[in-house]
């Protein structure tokens, strides 16, 4: 094995095993039999599969992704003047003298006002319902917004393309991180994304797996009713909202729906009744008390047993001694960490979130593999992200879904797996661009 294959294997074989996952070790010892250690574990094909991804990553990041540098320093502008005009409205209610960045000063200021908080994270801040906690809030957010596009205009390179890092074994479940800019961050900001663009003749090809870790957990648990949705092409988040408002999903308004994506994102992997309602308050804007939470929360297991059922084994499991490790569908292994009474949950959520968030990493590398000679340019969460020629875009599109779908086969069926892919002139673009 070369150093850097042997690097590949001691991070497959110790996945789980404290420390910083973003970090990259240092060279592995010389005399351990990484061969022999990886096919004991089972490991072989892990190992094969991260060797066969790594060139590919490679020439991803030396390709890069093409920025519109016009539209970066127009966003950057905005989010400056956002930014200073969400802090001067913080300082004309909080005090002039006030550091919204200071923790310690916010809760000062904010006792003074009568609001007493253990801490001024953004849990506690969303929940105390305050109006000058929000405006907190919507500073932090603003002043976040303008670190991250001021961090991504100092990335591009005299190409005009950022050349992220990304790391495959990035994180415990085996799924990728990103560094050098953090490309993750950009999320579903339509305008952030909007400055990632395709060169002249040429257009993005964007696939994402749709609801892709409800369909793998649905799957895991044997959840019939949602397994029959997705088979189907039923919108699931229509389904679950009929279900915890008692009415046919055909029915349903788009606030009871966003609701049912709150509950199911938010239970699948066994948040708590409190949990849910913070959820649903800080990524949905839903204003949920923990009662209203923890009913919704019966109406959902009820709805869905065997996810109940999947969720109870697992905490089983966490609370045996004798489990020390979590598997993928493809056998990527997670070491958890000993049972601890605190560190329960831990691994209860090791448990549940690996199956299903590693298993659609362990996906979505096979299909870049598949796809080793292709342009991509980025890979965030669950999309792949192609670069070609206008005219070969369709049949791209094709080529790119195909590959991302059989990237799950021997795992989960294929009739399961949704991909959609569009092709448009920027990565936050909607257009279709004509077969």
């Amino acid at each position: 094995m070369s150093p850097e294959e042997q690097v590949l294997a001691r991070r497959i074989l110790e996945a789980g095993r404290g420390g910083s996952q973003e970090e990259l070790p240092a060279a592995p010892e010389k005399k351990r039999d990484w061969s022999g250690e990886l096919r004991e574990a089972g490991l072989e094909k892990v190992w094969q599969l991260e060797c066969r991804l790594a060139p590919v990553v490679s020439a991803m990041r030396e390709r890069g992704f093409r920025v519109d540098g016009k539209m970066l320093e127009f966003l950057a502008r905005t989010a400056e003047k956002n930014r200073a005009e969400a802090e001067k409205k913080v300082k004309e209610v909080l005090g002039e003298g006030l550091n919204p960045r200071s923790p310690k000063q916010v809760k000062e200021a904010l006792e003074k006002r009568g609001l007493k908080l253990k801490s001024t994270d953004e849990v506690s801040l969303v929940m105390s319902g305050d109006a000058a906690a929000e405006l907190v809030l919507k500073s932090r957010a603003a002043e976040k917004r303008a670190q991250m596009i001021a961090t991504y205009r100092e990335a591009v390179g005299k190409d005009g393309r950022i050349h992220a890092e990304f790391d495959p074994l990035g994180t415990a479940t085996g799924r990728f991180s990103c560094r050098e800019p953090n490309l993750q961050n950009v999320g579903r900001d339509a305008g952030m994304r909007s400055c990632f663009v395709a060169g002249p003749k040429q257009v993005l090809v964007i696939a994402d797996y749709s609801q892709i870790e409800l369909r793998v957990a649905a799957f895991l648990a044997k959840e019939e009713a949602m397994l029959a949705a997705f088979r189907s092409g039923q919108d699931i988040h229509a389904l679950t909202a009929g279900k915890l408002a008692g009415k046919a999903a055909d029915r349903v308004g788009e606030e009871e729906r966003k609701l049912a994506k709150a509950v199911n994102f938010g239970l699948l992997y066994g948040m708590s009744a409190r949990g849910l309602a913070e959820y649903g308050r800080i990524s949905f804007g839903l204003k949920l008390s923990e009662k209203e939470a923890r009913d919704f929360r019966g109406k959902f297991f009820g709805a869905y047993p065997r996810l109940q059922r999947w969720h109870d084994e697992a905490r089983q499991a966490a609370e045996d001694p004798e489990v020390g490790e979590v598997r993928t569908l493809y056998g990527r292994r997670r070491w958890l960490p000993p049972p601890d009474g605190r560190m329960d949950w831990a691994r209860f959520t090791a448990l549940v979130n690996t199956p299903v968030q590693g298993t659609c990493g362990d996906a979505i590398k096979r299909a870049m593999v598949a796809l080793d000679d292709v342009p991509l340019v980025s890979t965030v969460h669950d999309e792949l992200i192609v670069e070609v020629a206008e005219k070969e875009s369709a049949a791209m599109a094709d080529r790119v879904a195909g590959a991302m779908r059989a990237g799950f086969a021997g795992m989960v069926p294929e009739d399961l797996i949704g991909v959609a892919v569009r092709r448009a002139a920027s990565w936050g673009g909607e257009k279709l661009f004509p077969s």
